[in-house]
């Protein structure tokens, strides 16, 4: 004799449509985690490019305060006792060699002086060859611009104009601006 119950049979286990549900919301996570990643990443290429520049920027500065003379062969000519230290300066190019700064050290034994704050580089600045630096990939200057921290006086040189205290760095549709103030020397990043 075959018993029949009044229960229907209950199955174990998930429907299609309860996997599908699953697995749709597993992918809208994961995307939103690699946007999020992404977006983390580049602001953090940004950051550090804007710190590494700054940097250069307060080594001139301090160089200059400190009044530290490079040794031979950089501030060496003809009359090594002559060659007066005018202060530091960086430079940063972003046309004839695209997102690369230099610290440049200005001192000559010249008569009369160089005026090192009136172009870019001067036949005054010597490269040092250690501060010769190139932006991440991707990552790039707005526009050139030159610093010049003299010896003794503080502050900084900067061309004429409204805005040209600022570097402008750009990566991944983001920017950072980096504010030198002429007064000070000192040196921000926003």
């Amino acid at each position: 004799m075959v018993v029949y119950s009044s229960k229907p049979m209950r199955q174990k286990g998930f429907t299609l449509i309860e996997l599908l549900v699953v697995i749709a919301i597993m992918g809208i996570l994961t995307m939103l985690t690699i946007a999020g990643y992404d977006n983390y990443r580049k602001v953090q290429i940004l950051q550090t490019a804007s710190n590494e520049v700054a940097t250069m920027l307060n080594l001139a500065r301090s160089r200059a305060q400190s009044q530290i003379k490079p040794p031979a062969p950089i501030c060496a000519d003809a009359l090594p006792n002559l060659n007066k230290l005018y202060g530091y300066k960086v430079v940063i190019d972003s046309v004839s060699s695209p997102n690369k700064y230099t610290l440049y050290v200005s001192c000559s034994a010249a008569s009369p002086p160089i005026d090192p704050t009136t172009a870019a580089i001067t036949s005054a600045d010597q490269p040092i060859t250690q501060q010769v630096k190139q932006l991440p990939k991707g990552v790039t200057f707005s526009n050139d611009r030159y610093f010049f921290f003299p010896i003794q006086t503080g502050g900084a040189y900067y061309p004429p104009g409204v805005g040209n205290n600022i570097i402008t760095v750009n990566y991944g549709g983001k920017q950072k601006t980096i504010t030198v103030d002429p007064t000070l020397g000192g040196v921000s990043i926003q």
